[in-house]
């Protein structure tokens, strides 16, 4: 017996428990045990199906065959089990849009997937390059694409060792942004791809130049005889290379 869970969320209404059985007795879904609570009008039940019986759906060349491991619930699910969205929605049907799973199965046409393969599932294309992409929020993209046949979208796992305190510090300030962690390592990869490179200027960090007033004889001598071995070994600049570099670097 292969067993299942479906849990019905929403406003709590007459003959709902009658409803969702007979669509399951309809569809030769067998009801193994019922378990309900109303919390503040509205209604929360979960039901143990047996889904043996179930057959395995046909593909076409063109179609992939998913195995799904976990789904959630959205607004939207909420509103069609509520009947306040209709449009687009066929009767009967499985609501749940939030998924993901492993492929079981590919048709013959199908490139770039195989079986065994971790995907989720997305029915939204995002452009990837404005502004809210770059935010991490694909969501409220401006060049959004909507599809009514959803898309299988594939992630990496990226795995990097940093200081516990450096990630403790960048938590806080994306926590502060309303960005997780992920989204903002998928910024900085995007990124790097759009400008070919680091998308940042890297330097080494500044230093103020030394006076003669902070340093002890000792210090003094030997920056004496550092300038020295630069003269010898050819390492010399002109008084205006140095003169705009000390502007450049340190506003002198």
């Amino acid at each position: 017996m292969k067993k299942t869970i479906i849990t019905v969320v929403g406003n709590d209404t007459v003959g709902i428990i009658a409803k969702v059985c007979t669509y399951l007795a309809e569809n030769k879904i067998n009801v193994l045990d019922i378990s309900q609570t109303i919390i503040q009008g509205y209604f929360n039940m979960m039901v143990i199906v047996d889904v043996t019986e179930l057959p395995k759906p046909e593909i076409g060349d063109g179609d992939i065959l998913l195995e799904m491991k976990k789904a959630a619930i959205c607004g939207t699910d909420m509103r069609i089990l509520a009947g306040t969205k209709t449009k687009g929605v066929r009767y009967p049907s499985v609501i749940g849009h939030e998924m993901c799973g492993v492929i079981a199965e590919v048709g013959k046409d199908v490139k770039g997937y195989e079986v065994g393969e971790k995907v989720s599932i997305a029915n939204v294309i995002p452009c990837g390059s404005c502004p809210a992409c770059l935010a991490g929020r694909e969501n409220a993209c401006d060049r959004i694409q909507l599809k009514e046949a959803m898309i299988m979208a594939r992630t990496a796992n990226v795995f990097a060792r940093v200081e516990p305190e450096l990630k403790e510090q960048a938590e806080s300030v994306l926590d502060q942004l309303g960005i997780p962690m992920s989204n903002a390592v998928g910024m900085f990869l995007r990124q790097i791809v759009l400008q070919k490179g680091i998308p940042f200027e890297m330097k080494l960090p500044r230093t103020a130049p030394l006076t003669y007033g902070s340093l002890t004889k000792e210090q003094f001598d030997k920056e004496i005889e550092k300038g020295m071995s630069d003269v010898k070994a050819g390492r010399v600049y002109s008084a205006d290379a140095i003169e705009a570099e000390m502007k450049r670097d340190f506003g002198i």
